[in-house]
């Protein structure tokens, strides 16, 4: 690693995953984030990492709370839905939810490594964080699932269904879910996100047609193949 790091030069732009430390925020910083008296953050629950978006790598804290888990970025992050808690161009932007706002927790990887943490909340955004080490990951990850989640769903459980429930496969074959909503499924079980460019989701290339305006769905030139079609 050592000798990789003296082969990487300082100005490279991902130059900071290499030479840049990870600092703590300083504590009148994280009190200002947190508006609510009765809230605590325990000793362990900080976890430097960066807030990662299709705008750009955050660099803050992911603390974790009693009653909501915060980011504390280090710089104004620039997302509508983050509330600026500090005024002035040069100061942190936070954001926070409450347990009972997650709905799925997914471990996510980020530029090849394991390090990542994907949370998606009731509203229906997500938030992806990228952590120092996969053992810092996986510790936040146990952490949150030994937390009361009124709302949290396991997607694996759910994905493969039950005597009781229709699994996402059968739901889709048989028309009660979209394939839009389908191949959604499929991408966020590949560990695809909307949050990092570089993971992006992917979607099958059928259309053949894009001069008209309307598209003739029976008229088989519409498609790139036929559906009868299995050599394409």
């Amino acid at each position: 690693m050592e000798e990789y790091q003296k082969s990487v030069p300082t100005d490279s732009p991902f130059a900071y995953l290499f030479f840049e430390p990870f600092r703590l925020l300083d504590q009148d910083k994280k009190d200002q984030a947190i508006v609510n008296e009765n809230e605590k953050i325990e000793m362990d629950g900080t976890f430097p990492c960066y807030h990662i978006s299709p705008g750009g790598c955050v660099k803050g804290e992911f603390l974790l709370g009693l009653i909501k888990m915060y980011f504390v970025a280090e710089r104004d992050v620039g997302n509508p839905y983050i509330t600026r808690i500090i005024p002035g161009d040069a100061e942190p932007s936070s954001v926070s939810w409450t347990h009972g706002e997650i709905v799925e927790i997914h471990c996510r990887r980020f530029r090849l490594v394991d390090n990542a943490l994907e949370l998606f909340l009731l509203n229906g955004k997500s938030l992806f964080f990228s952590f120092q080490s996969t053992d810092e990951r996986n510790r936040l990850h146990r952490r949150l699932l030994s937390l009361k989640l009124d709302n949290f769903v396991d997607y694996e459980d759910e994905s493969k269904g039950s005597l009781l429930r229709y699994s996402v496969e059968k739901r889709w074959k048989e028309g009660l879910m979209t394939n839009f909503h389908y191949l959604i499924h499929l991408n966020k079980m590949a560990g695809r996100t909307f949050n990092d460019l570089m993971q992006y989701p992917v979607f099958p290339f059928i259309l053949a047609d894009y001069a008209n305006d309307q598209l003739d769905l029976i008229n088989p030139k519409t498609f790139r193949f036929a559906l009868d079609d299995t050599s394409s």
